[in-house]
């Protein structure tokens, strides 16, 4: 390696230098030569390349976070991460590495649009992960009712995802919640589990009772997906809450009919 003729920061056809393949191979040896060799560059190297692929090894991302001119925004360029966008943050989020969130975020280049900083929010909620959430969400400026690419609310998100109560109440008692702008309703009817529901009727009783009988009705009859759809099962959940007779569903009464 310390041969003369040597180009530390050579590229192969696949457009891989020895720091990203001692990399691929987890050579934390060999990662030490190369960063400390005299005619190291980080930019021919591919150094926030490498840090995009470290993510998943623990020592070695820690390791390339020390070095100089590294941008922890960096989007992967294999096709799958550049039509997703996944930056290093997301990474370590969808990992639960919250010690590496963490650290990139405090980094000194991080800059939350260039890593996604919304789409991380969401992921804290799949991880169910309350303190990087609260993290997050002040890093986004506390806007709770913002939505995702799919126009779903993160209130949405949060009661879709079974045993999620810690973050689902903190959405709704954020002092910014507006169950109008946050999509109550909706959220209702795609919850798939009974303790989301619970909690969501509870809320809305106090605050204006958005849920609608008739508009989760209407979506009932516009939807012939399948008999016992989630806005069905929200829909008697909602009967029996409201202590009404259960009701039977039009497709059954037309069987018995005939």
């Amino acid at each position: 390696i310390n041969h003369p003729d040597i180009d530390i920061n050579s590229q192969n056809a696949l457009s891989e230098t020895p720091l990203t393949k001692a990399v691929l191979n987890k050579n934390i040896e060999l990662i030490e030569m190369i960063l400390a060799h005299p005619k190291f560059d980080p930019k021919l190297s591919l150094l926030d390349s490498a840090f995009d692929i470290s993510i998943p090894f623990k020592d070695i991302s820690r390791r390339l976070l020390k070095v100089d001119s590294i941008d922890v925004n960096y989007h992967s360029t294999s096709i799958q991460d550049q039509q997703l966008k996944i930056t290093p943050l997301m990474k370590a989020i969808e990992l639960n590495d919250i010690e590496l969130a963490e650290l990139i975020i405090h980094h000194p280049s991080f800059n939350p649009s260039k890593s996604k900083i919304k789409s991380c929010l969401f992921n804290s909620v799949s991880c169910k992960n309350l303190d990087l959430f609260r993290f997050l969400l002040k890093m986004n400026g506390n806007e709770i009712n913002i939505r995702n690419d799919k126009n779903i609310s993160l209130l949405g998100h949060a009661a879709s995802i079974k045993n999620n109560d810690e973050i689902l109440n903190e959405i709704l008692n954020n002092e910014n919640f507006d169950p109008i702008k946050s999509d109550i309703q909706t959220s209702f009817l795609n919850s798939n589990n009974q303790k989301a529901m619970k909690i969501l009727i509870s809320y809305d009783e106090k605050n204006g009772n958005h849920i609608s009988f008739d508009q989760i009705e209407l979506r009932i009859q516009l939807d012939n997906s399948s008999v016992f759809t989630d806005c069905d099962k929200s829909f008697q959940f909602l009967l029996r809450k409201k202590e009404i007779v259960p009701r039977i569903h039009p497709i059954c009464t037309s069987i018995i009919s005939k």
